[in-house]
């Protein structure tokens, strides 16, 4: 087992960044902070259920990352911890649902594709992690790593494609598109290295 696993805490804060330049006096940049808060404690929380306490935290492009150290630790509480965040997202946007208005809405909105993008199985993200900790459980850490490899670059070029499609389509918003080629592009480093 690794000792340490990183989580990715907040992709939607690179559209809260985005958001605010847009002006602060819209609801949207906070539901989106907030969208990636509630992320973050789903994450905290289940490792202090577990015992654990973040070993440290960076601030990255497109968000932020904890990592805790799983050293002597089931896969399943490194399981538990990684899906933690996007249950957490998830159950927020359904406990939203009575609220009205645009932030909510945004809120709701942010929650649910929060916890999609990081529930895909690229390795950086809690999708990959959570997969890592699936295969190695039956298998071992080094067969566990070369499927979630593999499984990032094929789950980051589906990405693009799709992506690609979409935009050549229909055009509009090209952060689907930006997004799958920085999984790509993460995902083929994780290959190589």
């Amino acid at each position: 087992m690794k000792s340490a696993a990183a989580y990715s805490v907040a992709s939607a804060l690179a559209a809260a960044a985005v958001i605010l330049a847009a002006g602060a006096s819209t609801p949207y940049p906070a539901a989106a902070v907030a969208a990636a808060v509630v992320h973050g404690a789903g994450h905290l929380a289940a490792a202090r259920l577990c015992g654990l306490s973040p070993v440290k935290m960076n601030a990255v492009s497109p968000g932020a990352v904890l990592t805790f150290d799983f050293t002597g630790r089931s896969y399943g509480a490194e399981l538990a911890v990684k899906l933690a965040g996007p249950a957490a997202n998830l159950a927020a946007a359904v406990l939203s649902l009575p609220f009205r208005g645009d932030g909510a809405m945004f809120f709701r909105a942010a929650c649910v594709v929060l916890a999609a993008v990081n529930l895909l199985p690229a390795g950086m993200l809690d999708g990959g992690g959570a997969l890592r900790c699936l295969i190695a459980a039956r298998f071992d850490e080094n067969k566990a790593a070369g499927i979630c490899a593999a499984a990032s670059v094929v789950s980051a070029f589906v990405l693009w494609a799709a992506s690609a499609y979409v935009q050549l389509r229909l055009g509009g918003d090209v952060c689907a598109l930006l997004l799958s080629i920085y999984l790509l592009y993460r995902a083929l480093g994780e290959k190589d290295g």
